[in-house]
């Protein structure tokens, strides 16, 4: 059973990762450049870091991402416009699925065209 802290359920590292699908590696760097801070970070040898429910979303979505080619670095620039930052992403998406089709046609006339 996860810890609570004033009623909110929380999460240990290993929980995290597990659902996020990520390895310790890549959270541990995503804290240490300021790309996630934990709910209840670690205070000496031995503690634990816990995340809470946004945390856990922000990590699946920064999953998400990475997975999908966006580096980390514009993933943090975009935390503090997470709207315009997702509009962007969209509009991005629909440009290459506009443009996919032609790009990994067989045939080069068509690719040429496109």
């Amino acid at each position: 059973m996860s810890p609570t802290i004033e009623g909110r359920e929380l999460f240990t590292s290993g929980e995290v990762r597990e659902r996020a699908g990520i390895t310790y590696r890549q959270l541990d760097y995503w804290i240490s450049v300021g790309l996630i801070w934990p709910y209840l970070p670690a205070h000496g040898s031995g503690s634990r870091v816990l995340f809470d429910h946004e945390d856990l979303a922000w990590i699946e979505a920064i999953s998400d991402l990475t997975a999908a080619g966006v580096l980390p670095e514009r993933i943090k620039g975009a935390k503090g416009d997470p709207q315009g930052f997702a509009d962007a992403l969209q509009a991005a998406a629909a440009r290459f699925a506009a443009a996919a089709p032609a790009w990994f046609s067989e045939d080069e006339k068509v690719r040429q065209h496109a």
